[in-house]
Protein backbone atom coordinates (compact mmCIF):
# COMPACT_ATOMS: atom_id res chain seq x y z
CA UNK A 1 0.00 0.00 0.00
CA UNK A 2 2.88 2.49 0.86
CA UNK A 3 4.45 1.85 -2.87
CA UNK A 4 0.94 2.94 -4.27
CA UNK A 5 0.31 5.89 -2.36
CA UNK A 6 3.91 6.87 -2.42
CA UNK A 7 3.78 6.96 -6.52
CA UNK A 8 -0.02 8.81 -6.55
CA UNK A 9 1.67 11.27 -4.28
CA UNK A 10 5.04 11.69 -6.11
CA UNK A 11 3.28 12.04 -9.44
CA UNK A 12 0.36 13.81 -7.72
CA UNK A 13 0.22 16.03 -10.92
CA UNK A 14 -1.15 13.49 -12.79
CA UNK A 15 -3.81 12.63 -10.29
CA UNK A 16 -4.72 16.32 -9.43
CA UNK A 17 -5.69 16.61 -13.31
CA UNK A 18 -9.28 17.18 -13.67
CA UNK A 19 -9.60 14.31 -16.52
CA UNK A 20 -7.80 11.97 -14.08
CA UNK A 21 -9.85 9.17 -12.79
CA UNK A 22 -8.66 9.66 -9.20
CA UNK A 23 -8.92 13.32 -9.47
CA UNK A 24 -11.64 13.55 -6.75
CA UNK A 25 -9.73 11.16 -4.42
CA UNK A 26 -6.19 12.80 -3.75
CA UNK A 27 -7.57 16.00 -4.56
CA UNK A 28 -6.44 18.59 -1.24
CA UNK A 29 -9.84 19.36 0.30
CA UNK A 30 -8.71 22.86 0.15
CA UNK A 31 -9.32 23.26 -3.21
CA UNK A 32 -13.01 22.68 -2.62
CA UNK A 33 -12.60 26.40 -0.91
CA UNK A 34 -13.16 29.46 -2.98
CA UNK A 35 -12.09 31.92 -0.62
CA UNK A 36 -15.34 33.89 -0.70
CA UNK A 37 -16.47 32.77 2.53
CA UNK A 38 -15.42 30.67 5.35
CA UNK A 39 -17.76 27.47 5.87
CA UNK A 40 -18.78 25.57 8.90
CA UNK A 41 -16.31 22.36 8.76
CA UNK A 42 -17.52 19.79 10.66
CA UNK A 43 -14.64 17.33 11.38
CA UNK A 44 -15.63 13.85 10.67
CA UNK A 45 -14.09 12.46 14.15
CA UNK A 46 -16.42 14.42 15.73
CA UNK A 47 -19.17 14.68 13.35
CA UNK A 48 -22.14 13.93 15.49
CA UNK A 49 -21.98 16.04 18.50
CA UNK A 50 -20.30 18.91 15.91
CA UNK A 51 -23.39 18.86 13.88
CA UNK A 52 -25.88 18.94 16.52
CA UNK A 53 -24.22 21.90 17.47
CA UNK A 54 -24.80 23.66 13.50
CA UNK A 55 -28.03 22.64 14.18
CA UNK A 56 -28.63 24.07 17.07
CA UNK A 57 -26.65 27.42 15.90
CA UNK A 58 -28.91 27.76 13.25
CA UNK A 59 -32.05 26.46 14.82
CA UNK A 60 -32.97 23.67 12.81
CA UNK A 61 -34.76 20.38 13.79
CA UNK A 62 -32.02 17.88 11.53
CA UNK A 63 -30.66 15.09 13.51
CA UNK A 64 -28.02 12.48 12.27
CA UNK A 65 -29.75 9.17 11.64
CA UNK A 66 -27.40 6.61 9.82
CA UNK A 67 -23.61 6.61 8.22
CA UNK A 68 -24.13 5.19 5.14
CA UNK A 69 -20.87 5.59 3.96
CA UNK A 70 -19.53 2.66 6.40
CA UNK A 71 -15.67 1.39 5.98
CA UNK A 72 -14.65 -2.00 7.26
CA UNK A 73 -11.00 -0.98 7.07
CA UNK A 74 -8.90 2.20 8.58
CA UNK A 75 -5.60 2.85 7.95
CA UNK A 76 -3.73 4.04 10.61
CA UNK A 77 -0.22 5.54 11.08
CA UNK A 78 1.46 1.97 11.56
CA UNK A 79 0.14 1.03 8.28
CA UNK A 80 2.37 3.37 6.95
CA UNK A 81 5.65 4.33 6.63
CA UNK A 82 8.36 7.17 7.22
CA UNK A 83 8.60 8.17 2.99
CA UNK A 84 4.43 8.01 3.28
CA UNK A 85 3.72 10.20 5.73
CA UNK A 86 6.32 12.61 5.15
CA UNK A 87 4.58 12.99 1.42
CA UNK A 88 1.12 13.19 3.29
CA UNK A 89 2.24 15.93 5.34
CA UNK A 90 3.72 18.10 2.04
CA UNK A 91 1.00 17.12 -0.35
CA UNK A 92 -1.61 18.34 1.89
CA UNK A 93 0.39 20.65 3.98
CA UNK A 94 -2.39 23.74 3.22
CA UNK A 95 -5.49 21.09 4.34
CA UNK A 96 -3.66 20.09 7.65
CA UNK A 97 -3.08 24.39 8.05
CA UNK A 98 -6.66 25.00 6.69
CA UNK A 99 -8.11 22.91 9.09
CA UNK A 100 -6.15 23.14 12.38
CA UNK A 101 -4.88 19.35 11.66
CA UNK A 102 -1.42 18.68 13.91
CA UNK A 103 1.51 17.10 11.27
CA UNK A 104 3.19 16.07 14.55
CA UNK A 105 1.93 12.33 15.88
CA UNK A 106 3.19 13.54 19.41
CA UNK A 107 -0.33 15.50 19.06
CA UNK A 108 -2.30 12.62 17.78
CA UNK A 109 -5.53 11.49 20.69
CA UNK A 110 -5.00 7.55 19.95
CA UNK A 111 -7.65 6.74 22.24
CA UNK A 112 -10.92 6.65 20.29
CA UNK A 113 -9.99 4.90 17.11
CA UNK A 114 -11.73 1.16 16.54
CA UNK A 115 -11.20 -0.44 13.24
CA UNK A 116 -12.15 -3.84 11.47
CA UNK A 117 -9.97 -5.54 8.94
CA UNK A 118 -11.34 -8.07 6.87
CA UNK A 119 -8.47 -10.71 7.69
CA UNK A 120 -9.08 -10.34 11.27
CA UNK A 121 -13.00 -10.33 11.54
CA UNK A 122 -12.97 -8.24 14.66
CA UNK A 123 -12.42 -5.21 16.00
CA UNK A 124 -9.59 -4.02 17.44
CA UNK A 125 -7.99 -0.78 19.18
CA UNK A 126 -5.68 1.32 17.17
CA UNK A 127 -2.92 2.76 19.06
CA UNK A 128 -2.74 5.47 15.93
CA UNK A 129 -5.19 7.87 14.18
CA UNK A 130 -6.83 7.01 10.47
CA UNK A 131 -5.39 8.64 7.97
CA UNK A 132 -7.73 7.97 4.87
CA UNK A 133 -8.83 5.02 3.14
CA UNK A 134 -8.05 3.98 -0.46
Amino acid sequence: MNTILQNCLKNKHQFFDTSHEYYNHFRPQVDYLDGTCRPYVLKFENLTVEFESLMKKYKLDIALTKHYNVSRRFYTLRDFDYTTIELIKEVYKNDFETFQYSTCIEDVDTTQYMSTTPDMGSSVENTSTIISEM
